[in-house]
């Protein structure tokens, strides 16, 4: 895959996953003598708070890629890479396990009762935002693992339809010099 393809893809997954991280993750209702109340509408990033700061670092990252070569963007897309992993692993296993643990002070301050005393009744209701991040996220932490292969063919100045001819990129659709006469070569040069 050409690199400003699989830079512009990559982004755009980037730009896709903070979006989705935003968006209302978890409903949490209770009720008290038998009327449901919701508490709160929560989104990924409230739930897991060490999502955001990473996936702007893999933005970063991503960005760095784009202007740098050789070791300077293996090293870019690895730490890419790792920061995607993580942050797809460990929000994952807080998805499975509806472990809403981050959102107990605002809950304290909802229902006026200390998380040590145990809240009973709460209903955590889990949108399909969570798993549209997840399904995100794995691509694009796939797409890295990928791209981290397919860099090593990336070339400086190499764009498509480039022919590279004596280390100097031609473009292949230029067209064939006009042969010239000596004469004419002569009068070109005495301009």
């Amino acid at each position: 895959m050409p690199r400003s393809r699989a830079l512009a893809t990559l982004f755009a997954l980037q730009l896709l996953s903070i979006l989705l991280l935003t968006q209302t993750w978890y409903t949490i209702s209770m009720a008290p003598n038998g009327h449901s109340v919701t508490l709160g509408d929560y989104a990924g990033s409230d739930a897991n708070p060490s999502a955001m700061p990473t996936l702007l670092f893999v933005a970063v990252a991503l960005l760095v890629v784009g202007f740098t070569a050789g070791v300077g963007r293996v090293i870019a897309l690895t730490a890419a890479l790792l920061g995607s992993l993580g942050a797809t692993m460990l929000t994952a296993i807080a998805t499975l396990t509806k472990n809403i643990s981050a959102l107990d002070a605002s809950l304290d301050r909802l229902t006026g009762i200390a998380q040590t005393h145990g809240i009973s009744g709460l209903t955590t209701t889990q949108s399909a935002w969570a798993w549209a991040w997840l399904g995100c996220q794995l691509l694009e932490t796939l797409l890295l693992l990928v791209t981290l292969w397919w860099q090593r063919s990336w070339t400086v100045g190499k764009s498509a339809g480039s022919v590279e001819v004596a280390g100097k990129p031609k473009t292949a659709t230029r067209k064939a010099a006009v042969k010239k006469s000596a004469i004419e070569l002569w009068d070109e040069q005495r301009d």
